[in-house]
């Protein structure tokens, strides 16, 4: 079952962006804009574990394969998990003879390439799709973030090249996806923004939440939203267009089936139940915006020592 859903995740992926593209009566319009998200713990929790590393970026175009007067969004994003060399190994006090067990996850990493379709019906909003999947070394990340700790003379974070700590295999995988949300304006500069997503392959989850937008964010009703996919973070391609300044908060709680960061060899059991807790704040001044959030995330594997805690930065810039 799990390879069939694997394979209509490819299959999607593969015939949604030609047809989105090209297709008779369903040919993109104007690029409505891009936005990208970099997620990092260094500007988080400060320690270099687990959720390590991710950046997105999305393009959206008007008009999509099911409704031309909507939206279609084509996303690429990295994605790098690693273990944590502050995280003690267990004893079993009821078997100390049999020594120490490693609690950590395995390390790796993963490239998607996604397209979704965004429609609208009055306050309510879909977001469906799918993602193709490149995981582990093969996707050339692990090198990146050794160089970019190089560079910036990162002694103290964690290096691959040094341990011998279990990798994630090379494989292709796939996961569709859809979010259904309604969007309500409470008042002129407050918007309330419920939501479910469910996942199915390569990451099989379902959550619900909501977010909350203050500020000059919230105004217009033309954004189309779409999610940071490690933290949740809502981003929407107009928000480095929004003069003043916006706050975002939000969570969600979700329930975690199977994920291609914990493969069937993999040393720990993924933690199920998954809640994450996010704020945000949003400035232009200028020609310069930026978006700086934090998001608590719950433990995602059994023998996880603590939550934590990672940071969110978009910038753009508009001549």
């Amino acid at each position: 079952m799990i390879s069939f859903i694997k394979a209509a995740c490819l299959t999607a992926v593969v015939t949604l962006c030609p047809i989105a593209a090209s297709a008779d009566g369903f040919s993109l319009g104007g690029q409505i804009g891009s936005i990208g998200n970099f997620t990092n713990d260094a500007i988080g929790d400060g320690n270099d574990r687990w959720q390590s590393a991710s950046y997105q970026r999305s393009w959206f175009y008007n008009g999509n394969v099911f409704a031309p007067d909507d939206a279609v969004e084509f996303r690429l994003r990295g994605q790098i998990v690693s273990p944590w060399t502050g995280q003690s190994d267990y004893v079993d006090p009821a078997n100390p003879g049999a020594g120490a067990v490693s609690r950590n996850r395995s390390y790796g990493s993963a490239l998607g390439f996604a397209a979704y379709a965004h429609t609208r019906t009055g306050a309510f909003e879909t977001r469906i799709g799918a993602e193709l999947l490149v995981i582990g070394g093969q996707t050339g990340l692990h090198s990146l973030q050794h160089q970019a700790h190089d560079l910036l003379g990162l002694d103290s974070s964690y290096d691959g090249r040094n341990r011998n700590d279990p990798r994630i295999s090379n494989s292709i995988g796939g996961t569709v996806e859809v979010e259904f949300a309604a969007n309500y304006s409470i008042q002129n500069e407050f918007r309330v923004r419920p939501y479910a997503l469910a996942q199915a392959g390569s990451e099989t989850t379902v959550r619900f939440g909501s977010d909350f937008i203050f500020g000059p964010l919230a105004v217009s009703d033309e954004h189309r939203w779409t999610r940071d996919a490690v933290t949740g973070m809502p981003l929407t391609a107009g928000m480095h267009d929004i003069e003043g300044f916006s706050f975002i908060a939000g969570a969600d709680i979700g329930h975690a089936e199977s994920s291609y960061l914990f493969p069937n060899n993999s040393q720990v059991d993924i933690e199920e139940t998954r809640v994450r807790a996010r704020l945000g704040v949003q400035a232009k001044i200028g020609m310069f915006s930026v978006m700086f959030g934090q998001t608590w995330m719950s433990e995602e594997f059994d023998g996880q020592d603590e939550a934590q805690r990672i940071g969110s930065l978009s910038i753009g810039f508009r001549i």
